[in-house]
Parts: structure tokens; C-alpha cells; sequence
């Protein structure tokens, strides 16, 4: 199979539901998906904005607003000095985060183009006007 047929199959595969879930409500981005990634690497690490910055070489405004959708989503935990790690707010939440985690890892371009469509469908949500 060549590398492009390749990845018309990885954009056909489906995964678990609950990888899909929590995709479509809480990642609203790739770099949504690569901190979240990043921080479970290793959940009792705490990393401050500027070690996120680096590791993700993304700017401060992007990690800041990726930070606050994985906290609003239940999946990072902050302590007072403004450092961040990973902690699912529940067992189900955890469960889902492992399915994504899974999904990426089987099926990247799957999981990108499911983050892509979302987004698209999201600005089309809030450019909608009613007369």
C-alpha cells in the first residue's frame, strides 16, 4: 500500500465512541490534542506555561488557550504557582482520554481530520445568524 492510499484507510477507520466524544466536545484543535498528549506523558508532572511553550514550540497565547479547554474539559489541574498537569475530573473522563490517546496512536490522520471537521462545524455554528 502506498503512503497516500495509506492514508485514505487511516481517514476511513473507525474508533471507539468514546474517543469520538471527547473529541468532538472537548478538542478543538491538534495543539489541544498535542498538549493533552504531552501532559500524559507524565501525569504527577507539573510543567509551568513556559516549559509547555518550549516542549510544543507553539506561542504563550496558544498553550494558554489549549490550558484552559483541557481545564474546562475536566483534564488538567493547576496548583498556585501557575503549573499544570494532567488529572482526569473522573474515571470516565479517564477512560476517554486513554481512547483518544489510543485513537491517535492507530489513527492520526483519522483523529486530525474528526478535529478539523469539528472546528469547521464550530465556526460555521457561530457565524450562523438568525433574521
Amino acid at each position: 500500500m502506498t503512503h497516500a492510499s495509506a492514508d485514505v484507510a487511516d481517514t476511513m477507520t473507525e474508533f471507539s465512541p468514546a474517543a469520538e466524544c471527547f473529541i468532538r466536545c472537548h478538542i478543538r484543535s491538534v495543539w489541544d490534542l498535542e498538549l493533552l498528549l504531552l501532559l500524559l506523558r507524565d501525569p504527577s508532572r507539573f510543567w509551568t506555561p513556559g516549559e509547555l511553550v518550549h516542549e510544543l514550540r507553539a506561542s504563550a497565547p496558544l498553550v494558554t488557550a489549549s490550558l484552559m479547554a483541557l481545564i474546562r474539559a475536566g483534564c488538567v489541574m493547576t496548583e498556585e504557582w501557575e503549573r499544570y498537569r494532567y488529572h482526569a475530573a473522573s474515571p470516565e473522563l479517564e477512560a476517554q482520554v486513554q481512547a483518544v490517546r489510543e485513537a491517535y496512536a492507530n489513527f492520526p490522520v483519522a483523529v486530525t481530520q474528526l478535529i478539523w471537521d469539528g472546528s469547521h462545524f464550530r465556526v460555521k455554528s457561530s457565524l450562523t445568524f438568525s433574521a
